[in-house]
């Protein structure tokens, strides 16, 4: 049988406070660990990846039932990139800046070699 008692306000009062340190720890260390991905180059180039592979930053509209899968990836492409703005802020800017720069040096290689190219 439980020692639980329903009427024992204190011992609720005291597994309730026990619950919420607990959850601030694993608030705190889910923190820690997504600072510690985007930290680095490699961590930010990951999360890019898997923010595009969501689709977070497209459309997930088809017309069929396609659709749906889509708009599961995209929802959890949108839960990622809310955790790292709440937890890594600089490191979400850093991933934006870095994917922009990358963005311009494909650009100016295929416009070099298209010119070889031709």
């Amino acid at each position: 049988m439980s020692a639980y008692n329903p009427t024992d306000i204190r011992a609720q009062a005291r597994r309730k406070q026990d619950g919420e340190g607990l959850d601030r720890a694993k608030r705190q260390e889910l923190s820690d660990d997504i600072n510690w991905l985007m930290a680095d180059a490699r961590g930010r180039r990951l999360m890019r990846q898997w923010l595009a592979f969501c689709g977070v930053d497209q459309t997930s509209f088809t017309g069929d039932s396609k659709t749906f899968f889509r708009e599961g990836a995209r929802n959890v492409g949108l839960m990622l990139k809310a955790q790292v703005v709440e937890h890594a802020m600089d490191g979400y800017f850093a991933m934006l800046r870095e994917h922009a720069e990358d963005a311009k040096a494909d650009a100016a290689l295929r416009a070099l070699t298209s010119r070889d190219g031709a």
